[in-house]
């Protein structure tokens, strides 16, 4: 029994460890970003209007705002649906579909909306901005609107502003032909259910906003241009592909995450107003560095279970305090990082130089594989003696004492 109350005791104790090193991890990154805070902040005073410029008139599939219809032309009885913009609440709830793109603003529930805000005071903090998870006012939900129909290139996407529907767009990639046909059922029933759910109603309870691939969606909460932008920066990243879930997939990989954090980062950047190109400098650099630290320590815990190995501990690293994990030097971890990262990018171009040449899927992989792994020996050969990690000297000088015996 004491033994059962002793575990519970450790249990609560390792919890607050935990919180209070990752609260103590966000204050230092947030100390460290103050500076770029202070040269980077400002608003432009040019209106939105002339920073997003809207057409008078859009043409919508459905709507649930006021429309006029009027026939297409003296040859086609057909009738199309005509929404003016000048009648368009911004602060209010409004749903849009076009040919290219679905647009909805809603509320979640009062009560998720209450625990969301609580939530997602980290990522205030992390941003020193009370507009990030706040929710789109009109101005910016007018610019969603402006970013989507003037970008011709964004198709096939639906943008939740200020709610998420979790169930309905899990529903969606079983009942849109367009989602169906880009992703294997296995993929769906699997990645996108599991993406769906779980990402989606954290999003709602972190009021944080994310692309989802397999459902093709959107959902922003930030009050902020270029957060939006980084979004919908996904989804363009993502169409290059005619299949999503094996780009979705390797972005579990920290590298590739990176990878595609700067692409939507470059994309966002191209969809933004002159004006307001100085947000990437405030919001979208840290948000990427945040990525860039995650994998420095995901870096760092390969390091130690490797080297919780090469001294035979088979405890799980979960269940091993901090201070108890081995110590690894940051030049061993900045070797592994930017060794894992070169790999596969390296395996990245050659798969889409040899795609592009249309030699074939499986050449393609072999392709990938081979620089994969040369990558991964030049590297080796190169830095193991600048940065030896400390589980191959202690695995050499293993064998140098088996070689005595």
């Amino acid at each position: 029994m004491e033994e059962d109350e002793d575990k519970e005791v450790s249990k609560k104790e390792s919890f607050k460890g935990k919180v209070y090193r990752k609260i103590k991890r966000i204050a230092k990154i947030a100390m460290v970003l103050a500076p770029l805070y202070y040269f980077t902040s400002g608003s432009s005073e040019v209106p939105v209007e002339t920073r997003y410029p809207l057409p008078a008139e859009i043409k919508v599939v459905d709507t649930d705002l006021p429309y006029t219809e009027r026939q297409l032309n003296s040859e086609n009885s057909e009738l199309e649906k005509i929404v003016k913009v000048e009648d368009i609440d911004f602060s209010g709830n409004f749903f849009i579909e076009t040919e290219r793109y679905t647009l909805v603003k809603n509320e979640d529930w009062i009560e998720s909306k209450a625990i969301g805000h609580v939530m997602s005071i980290p990522h205030k903090l992390l941003f020193w901005d009370w507009d990030i998870s706040w929710g789109l006012d009109s101005e910016k939900s007018r610019t969603a609107l402006a970013i989507l129909e003037n970008d011709v290139e964004i198709k096939d996407i639906t943008v939740r502003l200020n709610h998420t529907e979790a169930w309905y767009d899990i529903d969606r990639m079983f009942e849109d032909d367009k989602l169906i046909n880009r992703n294997p059922f296995l993929s769906r029933i699997t990645l996108g259910v599991g993406i769906g759910l779980f990402s989606e109603i954290w999003c709602e309870f972190t009021r944080g906003d994310y692309y989802n691939p397999m459902t093709q969606t959107a959902v922003v909460y930030s009050n902020v241009e270029s957060i939006f932008s980084h979004e919908i920066g996904h989804h363009k990243d993502f169409q290059r592909f005619d299949t999503d879930w094996e780009y979705c997939l390797s972005g579990s990989i920290a590298p590739i995450s990176i990878y595609q954090e700067g692409r939507a980062t470059s994309n966002a950047n191209e969809m933004l107003s002159s004006e307001d190109r100085n947000q990437t400098g405030r919001y979208l650099l840290p948000a990427f560095l945040t990525y860039c630290i995650g994998s420095w320590y995901i870096s760092k815990k390969i390091l130690q279970i490797k080297m919780m190995k090469s001294n035979h501990d088979s405890r799980d690293i979960k269940d091993v305090d901090e201070n108890e994990r081995p110590k690894i030097r940051p030049l061993q971890t900045l070797r592994h990082l930017v060794s894992w990262n070169t790999q596969l990018y390296a395996g990245i171009a050659t798969y889409s130089g040899l795609g592009s040449q249309n030699l074939g899927e499986a050449l393609s992989c072999v392709g990938f594989l081979v620089a994969y792994q040369g990558t991964g020996k030049i590297f080796d050969k190169t830095f193991g003696r600048i940065a030896p990690y400390d589980h191959k000297i202690k695995k050499i000088e293993k064998n140098i004492e088996d070689l005595k015996d």
